[in-house]
């Protein structure tokens, strides 16, 4: 009995490492790594994509093929190219041919992509008017409370102002960029003014803060996960990962939690050393 409780234990533990796999770099190769970044599936290929009903496709030396989360090969190296199209679809070229599979590599009709990371929160701001003067940005802003319906005015303070669905609020004072949140009828800023420019991610309800070139980002809360320091950085989509660029052509995946899957390997190391100490 003690013996099955083990057995079951692991099975259960790799299900849960297997469940959730994100791509995960090192040096030029990829594999896969879980949400706490141990890595399942050895970096060995050129490329990889995300998994989709414990099915993705990986690339080497110009050809594709699937896999399954053990890291089973489910066809050859035999594709020219795999794009995923929709949720549980993926679109398929072989030398002149092109159709679509699911998950099941069955045949199936083609469809549009669909993407989200999900992080959307229920609760729905209050209603804001624009109001201006002398050239500033102010609000009117209406809620219900005991009173029935109430009315509140945000002076004209602001050069710009970006609001989401969770009331929090990216806020311009002339040239600068900070973030204020909503508390009953009031605003009160969380952020101080210091970012150069602010980016509502539209597939989230972060944002994404620049500085000095650099890009970083604010989740929905309102915490700098990541402070401005990445040459490029994409919006949140898939498995609420994104992409981000140390430098214009080495890029790797992070999540919402600032966590950071790659590595580097010994050459790139040993660049980065010899940079350092010039």
């Amino acid at each position: 009995m003690k013996l099955l409780t083990i057995i079951l234990f692991l099975f259960l533990s790799y299900v849960a490492q297997t469940q959730s796999l994100i791509p995960y770099r090192k040096g030029d190769k990829w594999g896969y790594a879980n949400l706490s970044l141990e890595v399942v599936l050895k970096p060995k290929y050129d490329e990889v994509g995300f998994f989709i009903d414990k099915i993705c496709w990986v690339r080497k030396n110009k050809k594709y093929a699937f896999i399954d989360n053990t890291g089973k090969f489910l066809t050859p190296f035999k594709y020219d190219n795999i794009k995923r199209c929709s949720a549980a679809v993926f679109s398929v070229n072989i030398k002149d041919s092109s159709y679509c599979v699911d998950s099941n590599l069955k045949k199936v009709r083609c469809g549009h992509r669909v993407a989200g990371c999900g992080t959307y929160d229920k609760t729905i701001c209050i209603h804001f008017t624009h109001t201006q003067e002398d050239g500033k940005i102010g609000y009117v802003m209406d809620y219900y409370d005991f009173r029935g319906l109430t009315y509140d005015t945000l002076p004209a303070i602001w050069t710009n102002f970006i609001s989401n669905e969770v009331c929090l609020f990216a806020v311009r004072n002339d040239s600068l960029w900070g973030f204020c949140k909503r508390r009953n009828s009031t605003l009160y800023m969380i952020i101080d003014y210091q970012y150069d420019d602010v980016k509502k991610q539209f597939h989230s309800d972060f944002y994404t803060i620049i500085k000095d070139n650099k890009y970083g980002f604010v989740n929905k809360d309102g915490s700098v996960i990541v402070s401005p320091k990445y040459v490029k950085l994409n919006d949140f989509i898939d498995y609420c990962v994104t992409v981000a660029h140390i430098t214009d052509s080495f890029y790797f995946y992070i999540d919402v939690k600032g966590n950071e899957y790659y590595e580097m390997n010994f050459r790139m190391k040993l660049k980065q050393w010899f940079k350092r100490n010039k």
